[in-house]
Protein backbone atom coordinates (compact mmCIF):
# COMPACT_ATOMS: atom_id res chain seq x y z
CA UNK A 1 0.00 0.00 0.00
CA UNK A 2 2.82 2.41 0.80
CA UNK A 3 4.27 1.99 -2.69
CA UNK A 4 0.88 2.46 -4.32
CA UNK A 5 0.36 5.58 -2.21
CA UNK A 6 3.75 6.93 -3.32
CA UNK A 7 2.81 6.32 -6.94
CA UNK A 8 -0.51 8.12 -6.60
CA UNK A 9 1.25 11.07 -4.95
CA UNK A 10 3.77 11.17 -7.81
CA UNK A 11 0.91 11.13 -10.31
CA UNK A 12 -0.93 13.92 -8.49
CA UNK A 13 2.23 16.03 -8.29
CA UNK A 14 2.90 15.60 -12.01
CA UNK A 15 -0.67 15.77 -13.30
CA UNK A 16 -1.10 18.30 -16.06
CA UNK A 17 -3.85 20.88 -16.21
CA UNK A 18 -5.52 18.97 -19.04
CA UNK A 19 -5.71 15.69 -17.09
CA UNK A 20 -9.34 14.58 -17.03
CA UNK A 21 -11.48 15.49 -14.03
CA UNK A 22 -12.61 11.89 -13.44
CA UNK A 23 -9.03 10.58 -13.46
CA UNK A 24 -7.81 13.25 -11.04
CA UNK A 25 -10.82 12.78 -8.76
CA UNK A 26 -10.19 9.02 -8.76
CA UNK A 27 -6.56 9.52 -7.77
CA UNK A 28 -7.58 11.82 -4.92
CA UNK A 29 -10.23 9.35 -3.75
CA UNK A 30 -7.92 6.33 -3.83
CA UNK A 31 -5.17 8.24 -2.03
CA UNK A 32 -7.64 8.84 0.81
CA UNK A 33 -8.70 5.19 0.81
CA UNK A 34 -5.08 4.08 1.08
CA UNK A 35 -4.40 6.49 3.92
CA UNK A 36 -7.45 5.08 5.73
CA UNK A 37 -6.25 1.52 5.13
CA UNK A 38 -2.85 2.50 6.54
CA UNK A 39 -4.62 4.13 9.53
CA UNK A 40 -2.87 7.43 8.80
CA UNK A 41 -5.88 9.50 9.79
CA UNK A 42 -4.10 12.83 10.27
CA UNK A 43 -2.72 12.54 6.74
CA UNK A 44 -6.13 11.48 5.47
CA UNK A 45 -7.74 14.59 6.95
CA UNK A 46 -5.01 16.88 5.60
CA UNK A 47 -5.24 15.36 2.12
CA UNK A 48 -9.05 15.30 2.17
CA UNK A 49 -9.09 19.07 2.75
CA UNK A 50 -6.96 19.51 -0.40
CA UNK A 51 -9.11 17.03 -2.36
CA UNK A 52 -12.39 18.65 -1.31
CA UNK A 53 -11.06 22.08 -2.27
CA UNK A 54 -10.33 20.74 -5.77
CA UNK A 55 -13.52 18.66 -6.14
CA UNK A 56 -16.10 20.21 -3.78
CA UNK A 57 -18.99 18.45 -5.55
CA UNK A 58 -17.57 14.91 -5.11
CA UNK A 59 -19.49 13.43 -2.17
CA UNK A 60 -17.20 10.41 -1.74
CA UNK A 61 -14.45 12.73 -0.52
CA UNK A 62 -16.69 13.96 2.30
CA UNK A 63 -17.38 10.37 3.36
CA UNK A 64 -13.69 9.51 3.44
CA UNK A 65 -12.85 12.67 5.37
CA UNK A 66 -15.65 11.89 7.84
CA UNK A 67 -14.21 8.41 8.37
CA UNK A 68 -10.86 9.96 9.22
CA UNK A 69 -12.38 12.36 11.73
CA UNK A 70 -14.47 9.58 13.28
CA UNK A 71 -11.38 7.41 13.63
CA UNK A 72 -9.75 10.21 15.63
CA UNK A 73 -12.84 10.52 17.86
CA UNK A 74 -14.01 13.78 16.27
CA UNK A 75 -17.61 12.69 15.79
CA UNK A 76 -19.00 16.22 15.52
CA UNK A 77 -16.78 17.06 12.54
CA UNK A 78 -17.56 13.68 10.94
CA UNK A 79 -21.29 14.38 11.26
CA UNK A 80 -20.84 17.87 9.80
CA UNK A 81 -19.13 16.41 6.73
CA UNK A 82 -21.81 13.75 6.28
CA UNK A 83 -24.59 16.33 6.60
CA UNK A 84 -22.83 18.35 3.88
CA UNK A 85 -22.70 15.25 1.65
CA UNK A 86 -26.38 14.60 2.30
CA UNK A 87 -27.29 18.18 1.39
CA UNK A 88 -25.39 17.74 -1.90
CA UNK A 89 -27.02 14.49 -2.94
CA UNK A 90 -25.29 12.02 -5.28
CA UNK A 91 -22.02 13.01 -6.96
CA UNK A 92 -22.25 14.63 -10.34
CA UNK A 93 -22.07 12.35 -13.34
CA UNK A 94 -18.52 11.56 -14.36
CA UNK A 95 -17.17 11.04 -10.85
CA UNK A 96 -16.18 7.52 -9.75
CA UNK A 97 -18.70 7.56 -6.92
CA UNK A 98 -20.12 4.87 -4.69
CA UNK A 99 -23.87 4.58 -5.24
CA UNK A 100 -25.55 5.83 -2.09
CA UNK A 101 -23.02 8.48 -1.10
CA UNK A 102 -25.02 11.64 -0.70
CA UNK A 103 -28.20 9.60 -0.15
CA UNK A 104 -28.99 6.38 1.71
CA UNK A 105 -25.42 5.43 2.72
CA UNK A 106 -24.91 8.90 4.12
CA UNK A 107 -28.11 8.57 6.17
CA UNK A 108 -26.98 5.16 7.40
CA UNK A 109 -23.61 6.56 8.49
CA UNK A 110 -25.28 9.50 10.24
CA UNK A 111 -27.53 7.01 12.04
CA UNK A 112 -24.49 5.04 13.20
CA UNK A 113 -22.80 8.20 14.50
CA UNK A 114 -25.94 9.32 16.31
CA UNK A 115 -26.04 5.90 17.98
CA UNK A 116 -22.39 6.33 18.98
CA UNK A 117 -23.10 9.61 20.76
CA UNK A 118 -26.18 8.23 22.52
CA UNK A 119 -28.87 9.87 20.42
CA UNK A 120 -31.09 6.90 19.48
CA UNK A 121 -34.08 8.97 18.31
CA UNK A 122 -32.00 10.80 15.71
CA UNK A 123 -30.31 7.51 14.79
CA UNK A 124 -33.72 5.93 14.17
CA UNK A 125 -34.75 8.86 11.96
CA UNK A 126 -31.60 8.57 9.86
CA UNK A 127 -31.93 4.78 9.59
CA UNK A 128 -35.54 5.16 8.48
CA UNK A 129 -34.58 7.76 5.90
CA UNK A 130 -31.78 5.48 4.68
CA UNK A 131 -34.29 2.64 4.20
CA UNK A 132 -36.70 4.85 2.28
CA UNK A 133 -33.94 6.22 0.04
CA UNK A 134 -32.50 2.77 -0.60
CA UNK A 135 -35.95 1.52 -1.55
CA UNK A 136 -36.42 4.39 -3.98
CA UNK A 137 -33.02 3.66 -5.53
CA UNK A 138 -34.02 0.01 -6.04
CA UNK A 139 -37.24 1.09 -7.75
CA UNK A 140 -35.27 3.27 -10.20
CA UNK A 141 -32.73 0.53 -10.94
CA UNK A 142 -33.16 -1.10 -14.33
CA UNK A 143 -31.51 -4.42 -15.03
CA UNK A 144 -29.22 -4.15 -18.06
CA UNK A 145 -30.53 -5.92 -21.13
CA UNK A 146 -28.33 -8.79 -22.28
CA UNK A 147 -28.43 -9.45 -26.00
Amino acid sequence: LEEALRNINIFLNRAEADTGKALLASAHKYRLIMLADLMRYDDLIRCSEESISKFPEFTDLYHLSAAGYQSLGKTGKAMELLRKALSMGPAEEGYPSVAGHGTFLTCRDLGILHNCIGNPKSADLYFTLASVMAGEARLRFKEPQVS
